[in-house]
C-alpha cells in the first residue's frame, strides 16, 4: 500500500511538484512534473493540451510549485519565487502525441529562472 510522503521538501521528493496550467480558452488545470535539472521539468504531453474541449487549446502560462504536497492545489495570477512559484518560459509536447500516438505522451517545460536549491 502506498504511503503519503510526509516531508516532500527533502531530496529526492522535492524534485516533484505541481504545475498550474493556464490555457488560452480560460481554463486552468493542474498536473505534476519532475525536475531533471534546475530549469527543466519532465511532464506529460496531456498536461500541455486541453484535449477534452474538442479543440487543442494552447497553454498561455505555466507556474511550477516544487515540493508542493498539499490540498488545495495552488492557484496564482502573480507567480513569485519568494512564494515558492516558478514561471515557465516555454513548453514542448511531442508532435507524435498531438498526432494521436498515445505512447508519446511526453512533454518538457523550461523555467524562466533556475531553482536555487538541492533537489
Amino acid at each position: 500500500m502506498a504511503t503519503r510522503v510526509r516531508d516532500a521538501d527533502r531530496s529526492p521528493f522535492n524534485a516533484i511538484g505541481v504545475l498550474q496550467l493556464n490555457f488560452d480558452n480560460g481554463n486552468t488545470y493542474h498536473g505534476t512534473g519532475a525536475l531533471i535539472n534546475s530549469t527543466t521539468i519532465l511532464t506529460c504531453a496531456h498536461n500541455l493540451t486541453d484535449r477534452g474541449q474538442g479543440v487543442v487549446a494552447k497553454v498561455a502560462s505555466i507556474n511550477f510549485f516544487p515540493a508542493y504536497n498539499q490540498q488545495p492545489f495552488p492557484v496564482t495570477n502573480n507567480c513569485q519565487v519568494n512564494q515558492g512559484c516558478y514561471r515557465a518560459s516555454c513548453a514542448f509536447a511531442s508532435q507524435r502525441y498531438k498526432d494521436g500516438e498515445q505512447d508519446w505522451d511526453i512533454g518538457l517545460i523550461k523555467l524562466a529562472q533556475p531553482i536555487q536549491r538541492d533537489f
